[in-house]
């Protein structure tokens, strides 16, 4: 059963050999990023001259196919007039009851029912402290 036991420690020796391995590894980032740099610079140089040149160019076509102005329906206009004469020429039906006026508050209780009378400020009153 030597698979299960422990082995010895062994020290890492860098050979003269393998100097070099770091700076390799700091040159792949390195170039990595360049490459990913270059590929993003390249995407946004084709969709800025390129893809929106293209849609630049369909609308101004869009809009020169299209007339600039259309001619007024002088008929729909008359009528869209007259009903929105209709609708904001009506008179406002007059209040029912007036907000100020005097309620009886009737509470009932288990016992009885009695009728309170709540002290009411009256319009002209309030008008006249002011």
């Amino acid at each position: 059963m030597e698979l299960f036991k422990k082995k010895k420690s062994t020290f890492n020796i860098v050979s003269r050999e393998f100097g070099y391995m770091p700076k390799i590894k700091i040159l792949n980032i390195i170039s990595i990023c360049i490459i990913l740099c270059s590929i993003t610079a390249t995407m946004w140089f084709v969709y800025t001259n390129i893809y929106q040149t293209i849609g630049k160019v369909q609308t101004l076509l869009l809009i020169e196919q299209k007339p600039q102005f259309e001619p007024i329906n002088f008929k729909r206009y008359n009528d869209a007039l007259g009903a929105w004469d209709t609708k904001y020429d009506t008179e406002m039906p007059e209040l029912v009851r007036s907000p100020f006026q005097k309620i009886e508050i009737i509470t009932t209780t288990s016992t009885t029912s009695t009728t309170e009378e709540p002290e009411v400020i009256m319009e002209d009153e309030v008008t006249s402290d002011l």
